[in-house]
């Protein structure tokens, strides 16, 4: 009996097609381990972090005993950054605790105006603007405290220790920048488009574009303008802008030269809801303070905006 011819072909058909299944099938595993190993990767790293911090860049993660401990050990300093605010409406200086996990006042045992500009410093305001430090009391089961030999000339965040008491519970008043001052007070809340006194107004700055009124903004150092973040959506280039700052009359203003922006920084804007409508502008050229050129005051976290030190509420938006 013959084998028929085809036999042979046949037999080499199955087994092709046994070999292309096994080869489908590997392939499919090794997908699923890379998939696999990445997900566990992302998740083994992100526990790895959730105690820390990853810094800018995507790169290595930070541990909280490694925060602000006045070594910078991501590239941009965001392990430094925050480490110190100003609180309520007396400014008191508080500190971040690593070993705490959270906000501390700065005791004023030992503290002075050395360390009162560097802690300014740090808060990202010039020496040059530095007002005063002063004490307050302030009850808390923890602060921070310079620790003894301390050091101006380095990072606050080194010379600080935590402390369970701290004398008298005298704690550190901060006043970096001479803000919200005017020398010629508002003759009233301008309504109806009553024209503002020179002067009363010191930290409002006109914003222009192609030698028009585009926005206003407030004056906040004298390097930096606070300003909307929609007025930026369609003039998004630090050159499309001049800022002018003292004067009343838009007339002047075409007459001078104002000041030119040398950089934009606009935060997560949302057009369809208006949240976070906040931009920053930094001015080529610092601004010359004077009586009609001031800054305004930033509020400080824990501030009752509604009823600045016992005031009686007058403000949109606060109800009594």
């Amino acid at each position: 009996m013959s084998v028929p011819e085809d036999t042979e072909p046949a037999a080499d058909s199955k087994w092709v097609k046994k070999c292309a299944c096994f080869v489908t099938v590997l392939g499919s595993v090794l997908l699923l381990l890379v998939v696999a190993g990445v997900l566990l990767w992302y998740f083994l790293s992100s526990r790895w972090c959730a105690s820390g911090i990853t810094c800018g860049d995507g790169g290595q993660c930070i541990s909280a005993s490694m925060w602000c401990d006045g070594v910078m050990h991501c590239a941009a300093g965001e392990d430094e950054a925050q480490c110190f605010r100003l609180y309520g409406s007396r400014s008191q200086l508080q500190a971040y605790s690593r070993q705490r996990g959270g906000w501390k006042p700065v005791c004023a045992e030992g503290w002075n105006n050395n360390f009162g500009m560097l802690a300014c410093e740090q808060l990202g305001y010039d020496r040059e603007t530095y007002v005063a430090s002063g004490e307050m009391t302030s009850f808390s089961d923890d602060y921070m405290q310079l620790d003894f030999g301390s050091d101006p000339n380095t990072p606050l965040q080194q010379n600080l220790i935590s402390s369970e008491s701290c004398y008298a519970n005298r704690v550190v008043m901060l006043r970096c920048i001479e803000c919200g001052v005017r020398d010629i007070p508002p003759r009233s809340r301008i309504v109806g488009g009553e024209i503002a006194s020179e002067g009363a107004w010191p930290w409002q700055v006109s914003l222009w574009v192609g030698g028009e009124h585009q926005c206003g903004g407030s004056i906040i150092t004298p390097d930096w303008i606070v300003t909307a973040a929609h007025c930026l959506l369609l003039y998004n280039l630090p050159g499309d802008w001049t800022v002018y700052a003292g004067y009343l009359d838009q007339y002047e203003m075409l007459k001078n030269k104002g000041s030119s922006v040398s950089r934009l920084l606009s935060y997560t804007y949302d057009s369809s809801t208006n949240n976070n409508d906040v931009a920053l502008m930094k001015l080529s050229q610092p601004l010359n303070m004077s009586d009609t050129v001031k800054p305004v005051c930033l509020p400080n976290v824990g501030q009752d905006l509604c009823r600045p030190q016992g005031m009686l509420d007058f403000r949109l938006g606060c109800h009594s």
